[in-house]
């Protein structure tokens, strides 16, 4: 039969200090295992932070500003529009328009795209001025 052999002390201190460094080793792969997923979770609050404020980002609505260029703009235009329906319609601008027509033979007469002109220039001063009200 095997006989049982007793180790030595110093066999013993060998062991001891395998099974110390095995320990060792031990922890430090599960120290870094929870750091690893300690960095996982930070990772992922901060993509769920990143994309809630992205989110965030597109629901906000444009609102236009009141400018005093967009004002002005729009004073002119409507101006213009009135002046044009006003006093330049009564100074035969429509006879004018009508000779330079005639002479490119389109089927239009002079007073229709004076008329025209001022209603769009009245159109575009009232959405700047509904622009500018915003």
């Amino acid at each position: 039969m095997v006989e049982e052999q007793k180790p030595t002390p110093s066999e013993i201190e060998a062991l001891k200090k395998e099974l110390a460094e095995i320990k060792r080793e031990m922890m430090i792969k599960e120290l870094e295992d929870i750091k690893r997923e300690k960095m996982r979770q930070e990772l992922e609050e901060l993509k769920a932070e990143q994309a809630s404020n992205e989110t965030q980002r597109y629901y906000v609505r444009h609102t236009p500003k009141l400018s005093i260029l967009t004002v002005i703009m729009a004073v002119l235009a409507l101006l213009v529009a009135g002046y044009m329906l006003g006093t330049v319609y009564g100074y035969d601008l429509a006879g004018e328009v009508d000779k330079y027509l005639i002479s490119y033979n389109l089927p239009i007469n002079g007073s229709l795209v004076v008329a025209i002109v001022a209603v769009v220039l009245a159109f575009i001063g009232l959405g700047l001025m509904t622009v500018a009200k915003k």
